[in-house]
């Protein structure tokens, strides 16, 4: 997703099959597939305010790491066709992060300490799991 409409995003109501997602119908899978098919790179966008830290770091897993027993989302990516990782290597953190899209309607904002504590948070959570899988990637966080 783009703009404001990541911070209600859960990537993992959009992997799996078809018919247990409802109507999200264009998911992970699909846009990969798009990126493959116009030799694009694709860049996933972090949600910062659905889930936590470990989420993203199950996104990397889903999107990076080789199968094994111990890896759920690994597991379910090749259950999906793809038992190759797809080596993602553009992350970006969150968008307009100060906006806590949980508050709006009281126009609370966050503090550009709590935003920045925040995100590194999840690139750490990232970062531990881009370290097993011996790939490299990269940040974009928008703060």
């Amino acid at each position: 997703p783009g703009g404001l409409a990541v911070h209600g995003y859960n990537w993992k109501d959009f992997v799996g099959p078809l018919q247990s997602r409802g109507d999200k119908l264009f998911g992970l899978e699909e846009y990969l597939t798009i990126c493959k098919q116009v030799g694009a790179l694709p860049q996933i966008v972090v949600s910062e305010y659905t889930g936590e830290a470990s989420d993203a770091a199950d996104l990397v897993e889903y999107l990076n790491m080789p199968v094994s027993d111990s890896r759920k989302w690994a597991k379910l990516r090749a259950q999906m066709g793809h038992p190759d990782p797809h080596g993602v290597k553009w992350f970006e953190i969150g968008n307009e992060s100060w906006v806590d899209y949980r508050k709006l309607v009281t126009s609370e904002l966050r503090s550009p300490y709590d935003a920045g504590r925040h995100a590194r948070q999840i690139i750490l959570a990232m970062k531990a799991v881009r370290k097993a899988s011996r790939r490299s990637f990269r940040f974009i966080v928008k703060l």
